[in-house]
């Protein structure tokens, strides 16, 4: 298939030409939880839905982790993280990444909500508050057996964080920015926000006094040192569990239920000064929805059959019902290009109780005209982990399709955008992403680069390796013909046919590996060119 009329767009394209280009990263959403991918999901999601309709929708687009941490990474980097750790970040002017491959460019750079995994440092002006936290917080999690002795570790809390004033020692704007506006609830942070590295207001309330008046129960999220499974019976809101509740420090005004209405206001009032600017911007901003705590305005309670998470649905919808308006108003609606994902597969394994109580499921998906679930969740190696939604809307330049037998990777985004902006990376630059631009332009069917797609490419849990219809988890022996058992049930790796595909993929996985770790000790983990 070729379109014709969207070549010289992308041929030639003028500064003046070049597209806004905004990314909205959810936390944990499912490819099933917006109709536009499942006719049967509950909550409706009108503005969602015109992204992927009015848009490109890839319905076999996968993270490169089912994990957070390095699947963040892998998508700002478009290179996979294989240092021996599941969380890896952006060391400041180390790896490239897209908001210094943005500034270079020429674009204007703007990072919002959820900055995972730029490396930043919140701190205290009086640095001997939390000098040991990180140590004692370890020695309080290897010693907490039960309730009593998280209630006994309580009153030294304080040497985590105490109120005051806090800023940030290594901000958004040394990761070449021009302009931030971080949040810092998830996770391991104090509860409020951040503007250009400067608190918005002092840090002078304790967390844990701030509660739900409707539940009773405290509306901030505990940092994963003292998650403990213990805590989540009496920690649960209403109808899903609240995971990560904790006792820290946050401004006065923080609200958490109001906390994604705050970062996507402000979104909104950076894209109303670009009005008048003949230069063009780059917005990135990495919501907390999806992921828990399930709290958000009290507006939105009982509003829908899905209980919080379909809440958080709904809010999600309307932020980009706002989106859309304050584009129009602003008059950048026809030259901006909004790409819309998760960061992994859905958090099943925080809501399990999704489909047993509402009767859908955040990994449905329909395919070929038929719905189907998907295998597994966040933290899994199968479709269900790492297949997410990636809809990318630009009426003006991309014409509107579903494509169901493609196999991306959210990794292809760098190399993608580098190409619409006439953007030429080094080879250290996205060195593991591919350019979607062709396909997205209706130029050509096919991708330039390694027919493969590392689904998950961690050092420290089994790999996955897709290749057309072909999925091979080697860990744990599992072949699996995605074009006809998209649910992972017919595993096809003990058929003496199937014996020499798989060992053609172990071998191209293998290799795969290795190039890319020798890549990454060569090159000091991006930091060093070898161009």
């Amino acid at each position: 298939m070729k379109i014709s009329k969207f070549l010289p767009i992308f041929s030639k394209i003028s500064a003046d030409q070049r597209p806004n280009v905004i990314l909205l990263l959810t936390d944990d959403f499912g490819v099933g939880d917006f109709q536009v991918n499942q006719a049967n999901a509950p909550v409706p999601t009108p503005n969602i839905d015109r992204l992927g309709n009015e848009g490109i929708n890839f319905k076999d687009a996968h993270s490169g982790s089912s994990r957070c941490g390095p699947s963040r990474y892998m998508l700002m980097t478009g290179r996979y993280s294989l240092k021996n750790s599941k969380e890896r970040n952006i060391e400041v002017n180390r790896e490239p990444h897209l908001g210094s491959m943005f500034k270079k460019a020429g674009y204007t750079t703007s990072i919002f909500g959820k900055t995972q995994p730029l490396r930043t440092q919140v701190v205290n002006y009086d640095q001997r508050v939390i000098q040991a936290r990180h140590k004692k917080m370890m020695e309080w999690k290897s010693s907490w057996k039960n309730k009593e002795d998280y209630n006994a570790a309580s009153d030294e809390k304080k040497l985590f964080h105490t109120p005051g004033d806090y800023y940030q020692r290594i901000s958004e704007l040394d990761h070449s920015y021009d302009y931030s506006f971080s949040s810092y609830s998830p996770c391991c942070q104090v509860n409020g926000f951040f503007e250009n590295g400067q608190q918005t207001e002092p840090f002078t309330e304790w967390a844990v006094q701030r509660s739900f008046p409707e539940v009773g129960k405290s509306q901030l999220m505990k940092c994963a040192y003292v998650a403990a499974p213990f805590m989540q019976e009496e920690t649960q809101g209403d109808r899903f569990t609240a995971n990560f509740p904790r006792a820290m420090v946050a401004q006065a005004s923080f609200d958490s239920r109001e906390k994604e209405q705050t970062v996507s206001g402000k979104l909104n009032d950076f894209i109303r000064t670009q009005k008048e600017s003949d230069a063009p911007f780059f917005a990135y901003y990495g919501l907390r929805e999806g992921h828990g705590p399930f709290n958000t305005p009290e507006r939105f309670r009982n509003t829908t059959s899905a209980g919080m998470l379909g809440e958080m649905i709904a809010e999600t919808d309307e932020i980009v019902g706002k989106l859309f308006q304050t584009l129009e108003e602003a008059g950048k609606i026809d030259n901006t290009l909004i790409v819309f994902m998760s960061d992994n597969g859905a958090g099943t394994n925080y809501v399990p109780q999704n489909l047993e109580k509402y009767g859908w499921s955040q990994n449905a998906i329909d395919l070929g005209g038929e719905n189907v679930t998907l295998r597994g969740g966040k933290g899994y190696q199968h479709e269900g982990g790492t297949r997410l939604p990636f809809m990318w809307w630009y009426p003006n330049g991309f014409p509107a399709r579903t494509i169901e037998d493609k196999t991306v990777s959210y990794l292809d985004v760098f190399r993608t955008l580098a190409d619409l902006v006439n953007y030429s990376p080094t080879c250290n630059e996205g060195p593991d992403s591919r350019s979607l631009l062709p396909i997205l332009s209706g130029e050509s069917d096919e991708i330039a680069g390694p027919k493969e797609v590392l689904t998950h490419a961690v050092k420290v849990s089994p790999q996955a390796i897709r290749k057309n219809q072909w999925k091979l988890i080697p860990g744990s022996n599992e072949f699996f013909d995605i074009s006809k058992d998209p649910g992972e049930l017919n595993n096809l790796y003990e058929e003496e046919w199937a014996h020499p595909i798989i060992a053609n993929l172990q071998a191209r996985l293998n290799n795969r590996m290795a190039s890319i770790d020798e890549r990454e000790e060569t090159t000091n983990f991006g930091e060093l060119e070898i161009c």
